[in-house]
């Protein structure tokens, strides 16, 4: 059984994960996406983010992408 931190970040990154299939639907380019250096993350691939500082600006970098501005 994880502890609390560890349930804390699966929650966090299961929020992340809901977020970006309801952007993308399709799992392939919702995992690119995860996978893909992102100017948002200042370069950094949107995973790595996640497990070095958290999920917080990576919702802020989806919700940029899914308004367009890196379209």
């Amino acid at each position: 059984m994880p502890g609390p931190e560890q349930a804390r970040m699966l929650v966090d990154i299961d929020h992340v994960l809901a977020h970006v299939l309801l952007i993308w639907a399709d799992a392939g380019v919702a995992r690119d996406w995860l996978t893909t250096p992102n100017a948002h993350l200042d370069g950094m691939r949107p995973v790595e983010w996640i497990r070095r500082r958290g999920t917080s600006e990576v919702v802020d970098a989806l919700r940029a992408e899914a308004a367009g501005a890196y379209a």
